[in-house]
């Protein structure tokens, strides 16, 4: 029942400790930027704070699960939760979910200093084994996270339709059972052998290495301005062109730190939607090419490139 004394008991521990080599690994992760251009200054949308309905910020947090890892400064987000409901001795109206609405929405509209932004913008990394070397997994303040997973739930609805019908995991509750039942019926379809060949199919499996880490943060931005011009303000402040810090705890105890200039936190509630926005295009430049194919075929069926995050899965004809 001790989930602590059970992860002891594994070999290897799930978390990798940061010896010379995997911390060599961990480095090699985090590519230079793809391009050095400045970023132009951008003007949020003036109902930028409104979009984010903070007054829900209760029904997030209610909802949220509890135990989650510590943040960047060591803080539990369950404290958030926990003082969530709680109301202010001086005013019984103003609860703690309200109190931090209202310092969310005056950050949104850039009427706090920078160092608000600037205290939340670096990560603690921590590595989990995988098949194949390291994943690094960044995770941010409690304050970031639990204002950025409010955010996601604002946009979740704008996001699934902007996606859809590539990108089966932001903004859709079960999206990867609709993304295996299409492929099952695809395939199900596709593949008896009394087909003729030309309309038989297989399956096309696609994986972006380092997605997290490698995405290209200028291109997600000119992605958020068209489509989410209200989290523009987010990109810049959480990864600022200059890079963000990220902090790392060695196997003998003491902290270092590297510079993080692409890709986004992979803890952090928004990095799925700003990652994918840039793959975005490419699924569609795909869908284009197997629709060709396809018409070339004269197949009774078109197939839909269909993605939970980096991960694309698409039929595409034998021949």
């Amino acid at each position: 029942g001790d989930l602590s004394v059970a992860l002891q008991c594994l070999d290897p521990l799930p978390r990798a400790v940061m010896d010379a080599a995997n911390f060599a690994q961990i480095k090699s992760l985090h590519p230079p930027p793809v391009t050095t251009a400045a970023r132009v200054p951008f003007a949020a949308p003036a109902n930028a704070a409104d979009i984010f309905q903070f007054h829900q910020l209760p029904l997030t947090n209610a909802a949220s699960p509890r135990d989650k890892a510590p943040g960047y400064l060591a803080d539990q987000p369950d404290f958030l939760l926990d003082v969530s409901p709680r109301r202010a001795p001086s005013d019984p109206a103003e609860t703690g979910s309200s109190l931090l609405g209202h310092l969310y929405q005056l950050m949104i509209q850039q009427k706090l200093p920078s160092q608000c932004w600037r205290d939340m913008s670096p990560n603690v990394l921590m590595a989990l084994h995988k098949e194949v070397g390291l994943r690094p997994i960044g995770m941010g303040t409690s304050f970031k996270r639990n204002m950025n997973k409010h955010g996601t739930m604002a946009v979740r609805e704008r996001a699934a339709k902007h996606m859809l019908p590539h990108q089966f995991a932001i903004g859709i509750p079960g999206g990867m059972d609709y993304m295996i039942h299409m492929l099952q019926y695809e395939l199900g379809e596709s593949v008896h052998p009394a087909l003729p060949l030309h309309q038989r199919r297989a399956l096309l499996k696609l994986d972006f290495v380092n997605m997290f880490n490698s995405v290209s943060r200028a291109a997600t931005r000119v992605e958020l301005a068209n489509a989410f011009p209200e989290l523009v303000v987010l990109l810049d402040e959480y990864y600022p062109p200059e890079g963000n810090d990220v902090w790392i705890q060695l196997a003998d105890g003491t902290w270092t730190k590297i510079l993080q200039k692409e890709g986004f936190a992979q803890g952090d509630p928004f990095a799925p939607l700003f990652s994918y926005l840039p793959l975005q295009q490419l699924r569609r430049d795909l869908h284009e090419q197997l629709r060709l194919r396809h018409l070339t075929r004269h197949s009774p069926q078109q197939s839909y490139p269909t993605a939970f995050i980096d991960d694309t899965m698409a039929t595409s004809h034998l021949e």
